[in-house]
């Protein structure tokens, strides 16, 4: 009795608690009572009453989502039994075990959440952060629980053959899931006076500023107001204002986390889906093949979660060293780089190893599965047209979408403008106007002109490199122009690539800026290199007439191009000898202008003449391209004019297409592809780019002589 008593009492003087200090870090002194109050300011602490009414909002949220997630769990759950139901007359010993599996789930899960309520409801914790915290820990828990039984039902899957039904069970399956509630929107310790625990070195007083300059030196980012006042030069700037950009900076590293582990997890599912529809007796060897490409998987999750874990924390319990390391990633925010995944090395090593496991799987085992694999390859096909049939009598579900255009933005051009593109963070744009080359600032759609480069003949080609703050131009004499932006924002040319005897008509970057290649009307395609400068590396003379367009593909080790010769070459790197091959040569009855990778194993070519773009796909057997259908789109010209390459973005999974009169916006959705949007210019004389992240589609008409900004919006 006495023990239940103290609990009431405050520890300083003995009086029952009326109060809590939130700030207080001694679990032992956050209750206060009334005299606490009277002797000592108020600011963070927080009335039993209120503090009991808040923990009452919160059980009663985090009952409610519970409740909805149970829902949506046992009719997942029961799809997946209607399901079984169709198989059990040639499975029914597997039937049985799989529906009692599902029943004890279902009772479990009914029961755990049943527990967790009663545990929500029966707790007389008056400490809203105890709260809190004791409540996050025990959701966290049952996530382990739904996983094992994720994993443990798959497993059991495993040995039915139906493959139609597995995929849909699978699917059914991946609905299941205990998302943890975003506790953060409750978490009430996040105080407005979340204040640094060091001092100014030289003045021994509060750290309220930081230098979020590029220039300085970390020594001196952080500064008291006496700082300010000695070096009145140095643009100081608040610790929330700072707080504001590093909040930025974590929301979209953990948006690009998110789409990686989306991509990754999507990837390792559908390679494990392939795996589990080949026949039984090949069920070991993938079985070990799956457990691997789990075990990458939960390997890069956890990365994930480690580094997550560390996203939001009170600026308060940061040491100095840390604080620094925030100011110098701040000042480092014009650079593109500072919002990509942290941790996407750790991807790429996870998705390289998934690829080198399911080579290795199917590579070692490839003369005693030819057989098998054309069957599949025949059943892939037959669901193929099956799918194609049912698109054709209902129409399909995702989001639609079109580009919305500025018209208070676009600016005249009276200039042929042949070639554009913009910078990978959208705060350049760069146009080919006649024998120039006009930079502009873009801000969200709104351009303004900065600079005139003299290039002397016109730009057909332009391409910033993806990681330097560089661009690369077509220039005159047939060579490749390297500009570099040096201070105050001013493009400089630094380097010129001679090689080339007649126009160059195409250029392409490496993703990692360490190669170009240049398709010249001199029917040659070269490959530059830089050492201490760039200088081209090697040349390739199989066309017979002008090369018109490059393109390379997610791994960046095969490249396709197209001419005048009505020939498509597919160019593969071998890297023991850094050297580039022709592996295949795709003869054509229309040459064509446009063509660009979709994946690393599928290419889309628009030839002319057609108002069909046709689409290839390499095949697991010969790893050689085939064109596998047609895809109907708006326009259709034999005076096709070059220069307006096709885009693939797949961040979007958006395909720009120009032809003709139209600009055609393709949208992919599990290997289907399908016409989303098309603009009629009323004109061929159409060019254009799309950016890196789909938001923004500029375009160069002769009809309207404007340079046009549109802006992506889901319908």
């Amino acid at each position: 009795m006495s023990e239940e008593l103290n609990q009431k009492m405050c520890v300083e003087h003995s009086e029952e608690y009326v109060a809590i200090d939130k700030k207080e870090q001694d679990l032992s002194k956050r209750k206060k009572c009334l005299q606490c109050l009277i002797h000592r300011s108020g600011k963070n602490k927080i009335s039993i009453k209120d503090s009991i009414k808040q923990i009452q909002k919160l059980k009663d949220v985090l009952k409610e989502e519970r409740q909805k997630q149970l829902e949506k769990n046992i009719q997942s759950l029961n799809e997946i039994q209607i399901q079984i139901d169709n198989l059990k007359g040639e499975f029914q010993i597997i039937y049985d075990d799989i529906k009692n599996h599902l029943q004890k789930w279902i009772d479990s899960f009914s029961n755990l959440e049943k527990e967790i309520k009663e545990r929500l409801e029966q707790s007389k914790e008056n400490d809203y952060e105890l709260f809190f915290n004791q409540t996050k820990i025990e959701f966290q828990n049952t996530t382990n629980t739904y996983n094992l039984f994720k994993q443990g039902l798959q497993s059991k899957l495993v040995n039915l053959i139906s493959m139609q039904k597995l995929d849909l069970c699978n699917d059914i399956i991946g609905n299941i899931n205990c998302n943890l509630i975003e506790f953060e929107k409750y978490d009430q310790s996040q105080s407005s006076d979340d204040e640094l625990k060091f001092n100014c070195e030289q003045h021994s007083k509060d750290i309220t500023l930081l230098d979020l300059g590029q220039e300085r030196s970390s020594q001196k980012r952080v500064a008291c107001l006496q700082c300010q006042d000695e070096m009145p030069k140095i643009d100081y700037r608040s610790i929330n204002f700072a707080k504001k950009l590093w909040k930025q900076i974590e929301k979209e590293r953990l948006e690009n986390m998110k789409k990686n582990a989306e991509t990754f997890e999507k990837k390792v599912q559908t390679i494990k889906n392939s795996f589990q529809s080949i026949q039984v007796d090949t069920n070991l060897m993938f079985k070990n093949a799956n457990e691997k490409f789990g075990d990458a998987q939960t390997k890069y999750q956890r990365k994930q979660d480690e580094l997550k874990s560390k996203f939001g924390t009170q600026w308060s319990k940061l040491n100095k060293e840390e604080i620094i390391e925030i100011s110098l990633q701040i000042s480092q925010m014009n650079k593109p780089k500072i919002f990509d995944d942290p941790i996407f090395d750790e991807y790429q090593t996870q998705d390289n190893l998934i690829e080198k496991l399911v080579k290795d799987t199917v590579l070692n085992q490839k003369e005693c599965y030819i057989q098998k694999l054309k069957e599949m390859s025949q059943y892939l096909k037959k669901q193929t047209i099956n799918c194609i049939q049912q698109f054709d009598q209902t129409p399909y579900q995702f989001k639609s979408f079109n580009y919305q255009l500025f018209e208070e933005n676009s600016i005249k051009q009276i200039e042929k403008c042949y070639s554009i593109a913009l910078n990978r963070n959208n705060s350049v744009l760069i146009a080919g106007c006649d024998s120039q080359i006009k930079v502009f600032s873009f801000n969200q759609g709104q351009l303004k002109l900065i600079q005139i480069l003299d290039n002397q003949i016109q730009p057909l080609s332009l391409v910033f490199l993806k990681k330097k703050d560089y661009f690369i131009s077509t220039s005159d004499n047939n060579t490749v122009a390297i500009y570099q932006n040096e201070k105050n924002d001013e493009w400089i040319c630094e380097q010129k690539l001679s090689g080339h005897s007649q126009q160059i008509f195409c250029l392409k970057i490496h993703k990692n800026d360490d190669y170009i290649i240049s398709g010249s009307q001199d029917k040659t395609i070269k490959f530059w290199v830089k050492d201490a400068e760039w200088q081209c590396q090697q040349t390739i003379e199989e066309h017979t007439e002008s090369v018109l367009e490059l393109n390379l593909n997610e791994l960046q080790n095969q490249i396709i191009s197209c001419g005048c010769d009505n020939l498509i070459l597919v160019i593969k790197q071998i890297e023991q000898e850094q050297k580039w091959i022709i592996v295949q040569k795709i003869k054509l009855e229309n040459q064509g202008r446009r063509l660009c990778f979709i994946s690393d194993s599928i290419f889309t070519f628009q030839p002319d003449g057609k108002n069909q773009m046709f689409v290839y796909k390499q095949t697991i057997e010969s790893e050689q391209y085939t064109k596998i259908k047609e895809i109907s789109v708006n326009g259709c010209s034999n005076n096709e004019l070059y220069f307006f390459p096709q885009q693939y973005i797949s961040e979007k999974a958006i395909l720009l297409n120009k032809n003709g009169d139209y600009i055609n916006l393709i949208k992919k959705r599990d290997d289907q592809f399908y016409l989303e949007n098309s603009i009629n210019f009323h004109t061929e004389s159409i060019f254009g780019y799309l950016s890196y992240d789909g938001q923004y589609l500029v375009t160069y008409d002769n009809k309207s002589q404007q340079i046009q900004v549109r802006i992506y919006k889901e319908m």
